[in-house]
């Protein structure tokens, strides 16, 4: 596999090297997807495009917040991404799908045909996008910055032998085994477990890190390290339209993973998003944190 990453790397950046038109634009596509934690607030449908063209490639970047989670009959796959990627891959492009802001956006539907006709409305309306846009020479106006920010961490607030006191009381409380998958109460059973593995990594922060990339004056991508909500996404792109960004592209999952970031409401109202995992664990200030850290970023490369 490593060797396999290095492969990719330096032939991307032979593609790099060799970059000289560029297109980028984007739209709304709606009605796809829903806020499934709350359902009074918007999501971001930003669908954001990009496309690179050297002598004898075209590479389109994809952008597009909603979790991957149509497929549930096909096993590992690569959900509505991988059916929009395949309808720009038939055109001549090799796609690259970067995952939104999406921690609490979900599809309307779940499915292989729904999967299919999600991937299918994104990749059309990519292959839209670019094709409307005027091509722009490439005059190599490229620039990139890393920063590192440290989290703190939550931790379970019971004790150890309190936890696994709890989790075995629980468990023989069953009897046969079998029984947990007909007895709605077995997600209790899975948290304790969750917070029992967190308890034993003696975590108090972490250090991790945000990426920005400015492609000439008007488009930014913004790396995340975690799965930022609709809410926080909507502000940094209102954020970055402001100081003069037509399209942002937000990716999360990005150089590492710490899990949910979830907004202040989230722990509020004790959502999915907040409820402590090893996918949940970043502290309340985090969200605050990092789209701080975002903030700065924007208004730093502005002058760069």
């Amino acid at each position: 596999l490593l060797e396999r990453v290095e492969e990719v790397s330096e032939e991307l950046t032979y593609k790099v090297d060799k970059i000289n038109m560029i297109r980028y634009g984007s739209e709304k596509v709606s009605n796809l997807c829903f806020n499934r934690a709350f359902r009074d607030q918007p999501i971001d449908d930003e669908l954001s495009v990009l496309s690179l063209e050297t002598s004898d490639k075209k590479i389109a970047v994809i952008n597009y917040a909603c979790h991957p989670v149509t497929n549930v009959s096909l096993g590992i796959s690569a959900d509505y991404p991988g059916v929009a990627s395949a309808i720009l891959e038939k055109r001549g492009f090799e796609a690259v799908f970067l995952t939104g802001g999406c921690g609490d956006v979900d599809p309307l539907q779940k499915g292989v045909r729904y999967m299919r006709y999600m991937g299918t409305v994104i990749g059309e309306e990519a292959f839209r996008i670019i094709s409307s846009k005027s091509k722009l020479d490439y005059r190599e106006d490229l620039y990139a910055e890393t920063i590192k920010i440290t989290l703190r961490t939550r931790r379970p607030s019971k004790s150890l032998v309190e936890l696994l006191r709890e989790y075995e009381s629980l468990k023989a409380s069953y009897g046969d085994p079998r029984n947990l998958l007909f007895d709605s109460s077995w997600i209790d059973l899975l948290y304790l477990d969750e917070e029992l593995d967190l308890l034993e990594k003696s975590l108090n922060e972490i250090e991790t890190e945000l990426q920005i990339i400015r492609i000439g004056d008007k488009l930014l991508v913004l790396g995340f390290p975690g799965e930022i909500l609709s809410e926080t996404t909507i502000q940094i792109k209102s954020f970055s339209r402001s100081r003069g960004f037509d399209n942002t592209m937000i990716s999360t999952y990005t150089n590492d993973y710490v899990g949910y970031i979830p907004t202040k409401r989230s722990f509020e109202e004790k959502k999915y998003e907040a409820r402590l995992a090893k996918w949940s664990f970043v502290d309340e200030d985090s969200e605050e944190i990092i789209k701080k850290a975002a903030f700065d970023l924007i208004e730093r490369i502005r002058s760069r």
